[in-house]
């Protein structure tokens, strides 16, 4: 099984990072003509979109794994897809806060401009109430978004007609 991974942060004692689970994740069209962007519901290609992922931590001490947040797979998952566009609107335009919000259960993401060079997310499960918050360098947030549109690729070029 293909995971698409992205270490968030990571030191001697421990790890945390984003696991993409594309097998276990589903983008629906109505008709065999593939979308171009996983955010194209205007042009109603797309019926709907579950995305799977969560974030892990590793601590390397104690050899544990433990699970922070999970989204296997939900209908407010689909946010990873208008991520990108948010954090080079807050990273553009100098916005302070920038909040998505979707779907079922109702999660949302917040992006906060700290610094010429950082941003902080937070990403939040309403229905367990786990969140999980991370601060990342600029450079390091262009390459989330690489990492971002890499899955939003293979979802598209994977997508099933229903």
């Amino acid at each position: 099984m293909v995971n698409f991974e992205f270490i968030l942060r990571e030191t001697k004692t421990y790890k945390d990072t984003f696991i993409f689970y594309p097998n276990s994740s589903h983008l629906h069209v109505f008709d065999d003509i593939k979308p171009v962007h996983v955010t194209d519901y205007k042009k109603a290609q797309i019926y709907t979109v579950y995305y799977a992922w969560e974030i892990e931590h590793i601590d390397y001490c104690n050899n544990e794994l433990k699970l922070l947040v999970s989204f296997f797979p939900d209908e407010g998952s689909c946010l990873i897809g208008y991520l990108v566009d948010a954090i080079e609107d807050v990273i553009n335009n100098h916005r302070k806060t920038k909040v998505l919000s979707w779907g079922q259960p109702a999660s949302f993401w917040t992006i906060e401009y700290l610094s010429e060079d950082r941003l902080q997310f937070t990403v939040f499960d309403n229905w367990t109430n786990q969140g999980y918050k991370f601060s990342l360098t600029v450079d390091r947030c262009y390459e989330f978004c690489r990492f971002i549109n890499s899955i939003n690729k293979y979802m598209l070029e994977h997508c099933e007609s229903i």
